[in-house]
């Protein structure tokens, strides 16, 4: 006696397996494209301790702070990081980073979140180009005018500056 059933056809496991773990793989650059977007549609956070910084130079006084910086021997100007590289407000010396060295304010300076915050913008730029012109003039009144005196290290207290 021959049947016409048809045999039962044996499930493909591995057609099965390869479709579950390509739906896994697309569910999983699913969901991180999600949160990539998610997170790019946020206004940049800027961290409170820069903020902090910035609110302190906005009542600070640039002349008096940059006189106690040269009375400790620190004769560093004040740069200023931004999107396309650093900038030294109120010196036009070519050479002043390796003349005087350099303190970086850390915050960049092209991002802003909030009208305070481009306001503290506008606050440290001030701050930094007076203490820049102030720290600029002191030297330039003590600093002898030799050729040595172009190359005096920044970590050289002003009293006591000898050319090389």
């Amino acid at each position: 006696m021959v049947s016409d059933e048809q045999p039962r056809r044996r499930p493909n496991h591995a057609v099965r397996t390869q479709v579950l773990v390509m739906l896994s793989i697309l569910a999983l650059v699913w969901a991180a494209t999600g949160l990539v977007l998610w997170r790019s549609s946020n206004k940049p956070q800027i961290p409170q301790r820069f903020l902090g910084e910035l609110r302190r130079l906005k009542n600070a006084k640039p002349q008096a702070d940059a006189a106690a910086r040269l009375e400790a021997g620190d004769h560093r100007l004040l740069v200023l990081e931004r999107g396309e590289g650093q900038t030294i407000p109120g010196v036009a010396v070519p050479d002043a980073r390796m003349k005087y060295g350099v303190r970086v304010v850390p915050y960049l300076f092209d991002a802003t979140a909030s009208k305070d915050q481009e306001e503290l913008q506008h606050a440290a730029f001030e701050y930094a180009y007076n203490y820049n012109l102030f720290v600029i003039k002191k030297l330039a009144a003590t600093l002898p005018t030799t050729a040595g005196a172009a190359t005096t290290p920044a970590t050289v207290p002003t009293s006591g500056l000898v050319p090389h």
